[in-house]
């Protein structure tokens, strides 16, 4: 996932949160960006029926992209009307989404029509294995993780910059050896998700409160003094078990440098998340 693509100025923000980290490029498109290398300014149309079927000239802005892309859009916008067209041309490349989820209440009629459109969508097509997974993320949820450090003027800086961390340390995990595991494969026809980002101490919050969870993977970031001790492994099962449900779980501890222990989750399901 080192090439991010995001479609619409919320997902633009997001996607400069993860120039923080030199393993990615971010291509942008709104109509709120300034053209450049990897700055594409949308049309500005008024109506979603415009988007849908406007003439997006994308193939030379999207030549240095391969393999692999991760595409944020928000629904918020009727610019998000544009993402079959666009992710049309990067059918040729396994393509991740990260949906996020707008304030809906916010909307007008137009708005809030279209933004039920992408959102279903976007995850029919993900459930039918065009997509390799489709992402929930609801600012509203990580808002309770960070209520205590939110302030009005760094409200969705340290939101976005949350997204982009949780996304970039479980990439870092999944390419780093652990010190313990018990996992195996996913099912395949598990393609929507969140993630989640918690304590051993005080438990997790997801990002999307998913309905229908039926696989967890936990990700364990432990202070490598602290793999020592004795107990640790008892506290890491008693943790998945408390809000495990029937899902099946697949975990693995890694030994960090960092004082504070974290747990980074990513919740499954095959199921069609509705509209709130």
């Amino acid at each position: 996932m080192k090439n991010i693509v995001a479609l619409t100025k919320a997902a633009v923000r997001v996607a400069e949160a993860f120039e923080n980290f030199p393993q990615y490029r971010v291509y942008k498109l709104s109509k709120h960006v300034s053209p450049g290398k990897r700055s594409y300014r949308m049309p500005a149309l008024n109506h979603p029926e415009e988007y849908e079927t406007a003439r997006l000239p994308l193939k030379t802005f999207f030549k240095s992209i391969k393999k692999e892309v991760l595409f944020l859009v928000c629904g918020a916008s009727v610019e998000s009307a544009a993402s079959l067209r666009l992710l049309e041309q990067l059918k040729d490349r396994k393509t991740w989404i990260i949906y996020i989820v707008p304030e809906r209440k916010y909307l007008n009629e137009v708005e809030r029509l279209n933004e039920r459109a992408v959102y279903h969508v976007l995850q029919e097509y993900a459930r039918s294995g065009v997509f390799e997974k489709f992402f929930i993320v609801d600012n509203a949820q990580i808002e309770k993780i960070l209520h205590e450090q939110l302030t009005v003027k760094d409200y969705y800086a340290k939101i976005n910059e949350m997204v982009a961390n949780t996304v970039h340390m479980i990439n870092v995990f999944e390419n780093t050896e652990c010190e313990f595991q018990n996992s195996s494969e996913l099912s395949p026809a598990s393609r929507l998700a969140t993630f989640g980002v918690g304590s051993l101490e005080g438990g997790s919050i997801p990002f999307f409160e998913i309905s229908d969870i039926e696989e967890r993977e936990y990700y364990f970031a432990i202070n490598k003094e602290r793999l020592s001790e004795q107990g640790l492994l008892e506290k890491v099962k008693a943790y998945m078990e408390k809000d495990s449900g029937n899902a099946k779980i697949n975990y693995r501890i890694y030994s960090t440098e960092y004082e504070t222990d974290y747990v980074y989750s990513v919740l499954h399901t095959s199921e069609i998340q509705k509209s709130a």
